[in-house]
């Protein structure tokens, strides 16, 4: 903790806050789990002369990710029309299957970005 590495007791920076120890040790609670709001951890930075550095940070590339998204409606659309086909006895092979994942794929990110995100996707 920040406080401590400063050689800061609870009551001065609860003091430099203008709020009570416990509110403190509650705002230190709170960070802890996770739950401070932003505002209150603001606060607690700029009296402990530090700043606040709140970020997302993708995990992968956002061109894989919206390929990826675009990829999992595709194959839902696919699979879901190769059903129809399979029941007609109109079945077609795996690398067809694929091929068309592809394609739909491209499509969705092209003609139409934003259904990529709707909640229940399709």
């Amino acid at each position: 903790m920040i406080r401590e590495a400063l050689g800061m007791s609870g009551s001065q920076l609860a003091s430099r806050l203008s709020i009570s120890r416990q509110a403190l040790s509650r705002l230190e609670k709170n960070e802890f789990d996770g739950s401070i709001s932003i505002s209150s951890l603001e606060r607690v930075a700029q009296a402990l002369q530090c700043e606040v550095l709140v970020a997302l940070i993708p995990k992968k590339t956002l061109e894989s990710i919206i390929q990826e998204q675009a990829e999992n409606i595709a194959r839902k659309l696919v699979e879901r029309s190769q059903l129809h086909m399979t029941l007609e006895n109109q079945g077609t092979d795996r690398n067809f299957l694929e091929r068309q994942i592809k394609t739909v794929a491209q499509e969705l990110q092209i003609k139409n970005p934003k259904i990529l995100w709707n909640k229940n996707d399709v």
